[in-house]
C-alpha cells in the first residue's frame, strides 16, 4: 500500500471508486485532492488517478498534460479516438491504463491466453455481469479477454452480458469441447480490489519512475 509523502489527484473523487481509494489511504501520509479543486502548484511527487467516465476524458487528458504528471486510469468505455489520445499522451508522460485493476482478473487473462493456445479445437464463449448502472456493455475486461483469444484464433468470440442489481463484477470464459468443458471465472466480492490494484500501479510508478510509456496492470504485476 502507498506509504509515501505522495500528492494524489483523483477525478471521480466522490464516486464509488474515489471513496474506496480514499478509505484505503486513511492513516497514510498521502495527500489526496479532488481533481476539480486542486491547485496548480502541488509539490512532487504526485500522480493523477481517474475512475470517472468517458465524458470527462478530454478535460482529464488536457490537465494531466499541463501538470506533466503520471496518470493511472481505469475508466472504461473509451472510444478508439480517445484511446489514440491516450497513446499520444504516453509518448511524453507515464500512463497506466487498464479496464480492470484487480489482481485476480489479470491472472484470469494469463490463464485464458494459455487455455486459448492449448484448446484450439474448443469453442469459446465469454460471459460478463455487472450492476445495473454500469454504462458500457460489454465490459472493457470482456473486450480484453476477447482480444487475447483473437490473437490465437481467427474466429470471432461471442460475449454475453448481464446488467442487474448490485453485481460488482463477474467474468467467465467457457471453453466447450465435444466431451468436456473448461470454465475460468473471476468474481469480485468487494470493489476495493480495484482500488488496491490501482494503488499498486501508483507504487509501481513511484518505484520504477518511468519518464513515459503506456503500461497496463500486467506490466505492474510482472514487476
Amino acid at each position: 500500500m502507498v506509504n509515501t509523502d505522495l500528492h494524489l489527484i483523483i477525478s471521480g473523487f466522490g464516486g464509488k471508486m474515489g471513496k474506496c481509494i480514499r478509505t484505503l489511504l486513511e492513516g497514510t501520509p498521502t495527500h489526496i485532492y479532488d481533481a476539480h479543486h486542486c491547485a496548480d502548484d502541488l509539490l512532487q511527487p504526485w500522480v493523477w488517478m481517474d475512475f470517472s467516465n468517458s465524458n470527462a476524458f478530454a478535460w482529464i487528458i488536457e490537465n494531466v498534460r499541463i501538470k506533466k504528471c503520471p496518470l493511472v486510469m481505469g475508466t472504461t468505455g473509451l472510444s478508439k479516438a480517445q484511446m489514440h489520445q491516450l497513446v499520444q499522451l504516453s509518448k511524453r508522460q507515464t500512463v497506466v491504463y487498464d479496464s480492470n485493476f484487480s489482481v485476480g482478473a489479470n491472472i484470469l487473462k494469463k490463464l485464458v491466453h494459455q487455455a486459448g493456445i492449448e484448446l484450439k479445437d474448443f469453442s469459446v464463449t465469454i460471459f460478463e455481469a455487472h450492476h445495473g448502472t454500469k454504462k458500457d456493455q460489454p465490459s472493457g475486461t470482456a473486450k480484453s479477454l476477447q482480444q487475447i483469444l483473437l490473437s490465437d484464433r481467427r474466429k470471432q468470440i461471442p460475449i454475453l452480458s448481464l446488467r442487474g442489481g448490485g453485481i460488482r463484477s463477474e467474468h467467465s470464459v467457457i471453453f466447450s469441447g465435444m466431451d468436456e468443458i473448461l470454465s475460468l471465472k473471476h468474481e469480485v466480492l468487494d470493489r476495493k480490489v480495484f482500488a488496491q490494484g490501482a494503488l499498486y500501479a501508483v507504487e509501481w510508478i513511484i518505484r520504477k519512475k518511468p519518464s513515459h510509456g503506456l503500461f497496463n496492470m500486467q506490466d505492474v504485476l510482472e514487476a
